[in-house]
């Protein structure tokens, strides 16, 4: 009788030791959480995403989620947590939107490199010496933007991402950079003058409030500086929601006609019809022409006044003024688009002397506006009182004015 032949060992299947990728995550967000509860409040907000997208960065945001790819994974943890958290800073501090904004105003000559490196410069430099995350010796810094001259003029805290790109762009630097910000498509504005990314602004504004009111924040956050105020509810929006304020049409009670519901019987009391207001409202925009406004500043404001006023189909007052009145144009809301407003008012710029508010001011309170909007450095001769009617002082610095509303535009 042959011998059996003995049955082929059974090799075991191969037991997968891989940690799925959102354990990860999450592992790295408790760890977060015990070292600093105000940077786990602003993670709370955000949605770290794994990505199949191939990829040479880490990290990246697009200013609402954090994608990180699959060079992250291969990390030490503590520079894995210090990606997690340079990328929700930069959504927390509206960098991309940010980004995108300066874009829009310089596109022939917006350098994406540059703005990266300011942005990363600000973040990485308000990591240094936590022990809870490590920082990557290849990343951005402020000594490899600035010279040591300058940084002793003006330490880190007192840079916001506007200010150094602008002197980065000035000086044509050549950097090399992790280009980590996904800059967002231009946004629709909505009917009621503002974006999603605008309104969002505000709201992240209370959001980095609560974090550095935590305890375990302060030394990440408050280094920030000049970072943190700039990121606070821009000029821009605080404006057009002055402006929508004033111009919208408004409803009013009409007592010599009742109301459907009164005429239908449903109720039994008299109750008056309504009626939205018939009156084409008007916003005022006087330019200080003593010197101090340049064309960047004059179309950054004007395009803002533009907006709500085609929105409430409004009409516009164009004035030029130094110490005395140059220019007085009126535009209906058809004809006023940006283009030929900024060139129909350039051309009729005759200042250049000292600056006195009184003359335009005067001359408005003849017919007054539903509101004034007045671009200057607030450096002149105020009324002693205010006017009829309300005004905005957008100013160039943080000098405010007398009365009357003074919105600092912020520098770019």
């Amino acid at each position: 009788m042959p011998a059996k032949t003995p049955p082929a060992p059974i090799t075991p299947a191969p037991v997968t030791t891989a940690i799925p990728k959102e354990k990860i995550i999450e592992k790295l967000l408790s760890r977060i959480l015990v070292n600093s509860q105000g940077m786990a409040n602003l993670i709370l907000w955000t949605k770290i995403i794994p990505s199949d997208k191939p990829s040479k960065i880490p990290a990246a945001t697009d200013g609402l989620n954090v994608y990180v790819y699959d060079p992250f994974f291969a990390l030490p943890t503590p520079v894995q947590i210090f990606y997690i958290v340079h990328s929700v800073m930069h959504i927390a501090l509206r960098h991309p939107i940010r980004a995108q904004r300066i874009r829009k105003l310089n596109t022939a000559d917006y350098r994406s490199d540059l703005c990266t490196a300011a942005q990363d410069a600000i973040i990485n430099g308000s990591m240094e010496g936590l022990s809870w995350l490590s920082v990557p010796a290849h990343v951005i810094q402020f000594k490899n933007l600035l010279d040591d001259a300058t940084l002793a003029a003006n330490p880190p805290s007192k840079w916001c991402m506007e200010s150094l790109y602008k002197v980065l762009k000035a000086k044509n630097k050549t950097v090399k950079v992790e280009e980590d910000i996904i800059i967002p498509a231009d946004p629709t504005e909505s009917t009621e003058g503002e974006t999603e990314a605008e309104s969002n602004d505000a709201l992240w504004e209370k959001r980095m409030e609560r974090a550095m009111s935590l305890s375990g924040s302060c030394k990440l956050l408050r280094r920030l500086g000049a970072e943190v105020k700039v990121s606070k509810t821009p000029w821009h929006l605080i404006l057009k929601r002055h402006l929508l304020k004033a111009l919208s049409v408004k409803i009013e009670s009409c007592f010599s006609r009742p109301h459907r519901r009164t005429t239908a019987g449903v109720i039994d009391y008299y109750l008056p019809s309504t009626q939205r207001q018939r009156t084409i409202k008007e916003v005022a925009f006087v330019v200080d022409t003593s010197g101090s406004i340049g064309d960047q500043d004059l179309s950054r404001c004007l395009r803002e006044v533009l907006s709500i006023q085609r929105i409430t189909n409004s009409n516009i007052r164009i004035i030029s003024a130094d110490a005395a009145v140059q220019t007085d144009v009126s535009m209906t809301a058809a004809k006023a688009t940006l283009p030929n407003t900024k060139d129909l008012f350039i051309k009729n710029i005759k200042g250049g002397g000292g600056t006195d508010f009184r003359p335009a001011l005067e001359l408005l309170s003849k017919k007054p506006p539903s509101i004034c909007v007045y671009l200057t450095d607030t450096y002149g001769a105020f009324p002693a009182t205010p006017p009829n009617f309300p005004v905005i002082w957008v100013s160039l610095n943080d000098q405010k004015a007398p009365w009357g509303i003074t919105i600092e535009m912020d520098a770019l």
